[in-house]
């Protein structure tokens, strides 16, 4: 039997985009250490959270964007094209 674990995720992301979130305890041991993260120093851990933060937000931007226009064409496409 396969439990399911419930993640927790920015309100508006949709579940597509959910699928690309990292969950940072998908690559911890059965002893409850995350295995790539061996001998990284906090610098180095800062900057790749910094990295990440960025990353999720540059998605968040262009799924906003994204939808926009897609309202958008759909008020345009309803309403007719404007004079």
């Amino acid at each position: 039997m396969t439990s399911k674990r419930v993640r927790r995720i920015p309100k508006g992301t949709n579940e597509y985009q959910a699928t690309w979130i990292v969950d940072e305890t998908d690559d911890e041991d059965e002893d409850g250490e995350g295995g790539s993260e061996v001998g990284k120093n906090d610098a180095q851990e800062e900057e790749e959270e910094e990295e990440r933060r960025g990353a999720i937000a540059s998605i968040q931007g262009l799924a906003k964007t994204a939808d926009q226009r897609g309202r958008q064409a759909a008020a345009s496409a309803y309403l007719g094209p404007r004079a």
